[in-house]
């Protein structure tokens, strides 16, 4: 009778230590659940087996999950060919002449589109949508600049060569040898390091435009 009675409260208190830890593993699970749907509730992203990345690129739409993009790398390349570059420079150079250089910003911009067709960015084509008309109207203002700069060094030529003696005793001195003034060598050095400092930042003004109108297609 005591071994039965031993046996049977054994039984009991092994079912009640059951009971009690599935009861506890139930609390739990109904806890975990709550708050999954309480995060899904305000928006808070779930994530499972992985730790959570960065919030900084997550975009986030109003009453909704934030969704991760998915960055996906190809190849940059360029697929253009020596022949294709030689016969555009050669049409637009053509073109260029005939119409007595009008048509530089057309062959500029040519160049440009053919460029960007064949320019692949981690597998994404590029694109330009400049025009002629466009780089027309900036051509005439980087022409008037570089016109302005001529003009103010014929002046500044013409002004040390009369404080010299005039252009008869100025040529007669370099034809007999002599050095010109020094004034005159100063300003041709001036003006040589102004039209490299002008192409320079014209170069690079051309360049922004050209940037501004190429994307992705």
């Amino acid at each position: 009778m005591e071994e039965n009675t031993k046996q049977e409260n054994v039984v009991q208190n092994s079912t009640t230590s059951g009971n009690t830890t599935q009861g506890s593993n139930a609390q739990n699970s109904g806890a975990q659940s709550g708050t999954a749907q309480g995060n899904v509730a305000q928006g808070t992203p779930i994530y499972v087996g992985s730790p959570a990345p960065s919030t900084q690129n997550a975009q986030r739409t109003p009453g909704s999950i934030p969704v991760y993009p998915v960055e996906t790398k190809g190849k940059s390349y360029f697929d253009g060919t020596t022949l294709q570059l030689i016969g555009w420079r050669f049409l637009g150079a053509l073109v260029s002449l005939i119409t007595f250089g009008l048509c530089i910003p057309w062959a500029y911009t040519m160049i440009y589109k053919w460029e960007a067709t064949h320019t692949y960015i981690e597998g994404r084509r590029l694109k330009f949508d400049g025009s002629a008309l466009q780089l027309f109207g900036k051509f005439i203002i980087w022409f008037l600049g570089g016109f302005g700069l001529s003009i103010l060094f014929i002046i500044a030529e013409v002004i040390v060569i009369f404080a010299a003696g005039g252009f008869e005793d100025t040529f007669d001195s370099i034809q007999s040898g002599i050095m010109p003034p020094l004034a005159l060598i100063v300003i041709y050095l001036i003006f040589i390091l102004a039209l490299f400092l002008y192409d320079a930042w014209v170069e690079v003004a051309l360049r922004k435009w050209k940037a501004s109108h190429t994307f992705f297609s």
